[in-house]
């Protein structure tokens, strides 16, 4: 059965993880085989280098988006997701803003793998601050009902989560944490870690296009958004919004690979 058909037919699980003797074994999906209302796995157990087959039910309720548990199909999905991440040592990252570019999260974070693009619901993109690096204010996520927002999901070792942090400023206050459920288009869930701007006021919201100029990213940082953006294969709609953003007509006197060369040779200094 092709993958398409698979993802037509119901949620794609990932593989379940194997604990003996209170140790997280590496697991690796060898085959997937989609029937309906179930989910069959092979799973390589490399601690006795046996191959057994692994069967998730997935009964008619929970296709429908629950069943006697409570559970949903997608809460059960990202749960498996999250624990076959977490066995290779590895964690998902939202990236909706520079990150969005494998040259600018690879500085930092050179573990970085692109996973897929995803939808998150009840936020949308906003930027705040002012970024000297950047020349302009940065972006962020703000709260916001009846409305979503696309970025990339990114899978990094967690020897990169300090880095990360380092880079969106989480030790001085610039932005903090955030544990967030994203969609991918196909319909499967991500548990993603994610940044949000700690800014002291709230947002008004409006049109991209008359943002205030406090609120403007630099024409640099918009490239990037775009850049990304596109390698990321976010929806053309969703691209054409990004393109509707007012920058703050800084002129950094560079272009914007010469600048992710100077960030990344201060890095080294540092």
């Amino acid at each position: 059965m092709s993958m398409t058909a698979a993802l037509d037919q119901t949620t794609i699980g990932s593989a379940k993880t194997i604990r003996r003797s209170k140790k997280l074994i590496r697991t690796y999906v060898h085959m997937y085989m989609q029937t309906k209302g179930h989910g069959i796995y092979e799973v390589s157990d490399h601690s006795t280098k046996q191959t057994q087959p692994v069967a998730v039910r997935l009964d008619a309720e929970a296709n429908f988006g629950g069943n006697r548990s409570g559970a949903t199909t997608n809460d059960r999905e990202h749960v498996m997701a999250e624990e076959v991440v977490a066995a290779r040592g590895k964690f998902l990252y939202f990236a909706y803003g520079s990150n969005l570019l494998d040259k600018r999260i690879h500085i930092n974070n050179p573990s970085a793998v692109r996973k897929t693009h995803a939808k998150l619901e009840g936020y949308r993109l906003d930027f705040a601050g002012f970024s000297r690096r950047w020349g302009g204010a940065v972006a962020t996520i703000e709260p916001q009902t009846n409305t979503h927002m696309w970025g990339a999901v990114w899978e990094l070792g967690n020897e990169h989560i300090e880095s990360l942090d380092r880079q969106e400023g989480v030790q001085d206050g610039v932005y903090s944490v955030l544990q967030v459920n994203v969609t991918s288009e196909s319909g499967r869930s991500y548990k993603c870690r994610t940044y949000r701007y700690n800014t002291k006021a709230p947002f008004t919201g409006g049109s991209y296009g008359d943002l205030p100029a406090d609120r403007r990213p630099s024409p640099l940082y918009l490239e990037t958004i775009l850049r990304g953006a596109n390698q990321s294969h976010l929806p053309e709609s969703y691209v054409r919004l990004l393109s509707s953003i007012k920058s703050n007509g800084h002129n950094a006197g560079m272009t914007l690979d010469q600048l992710l060369q100077n960030i990344k040779m201060v890095n080294r200094k540092d």
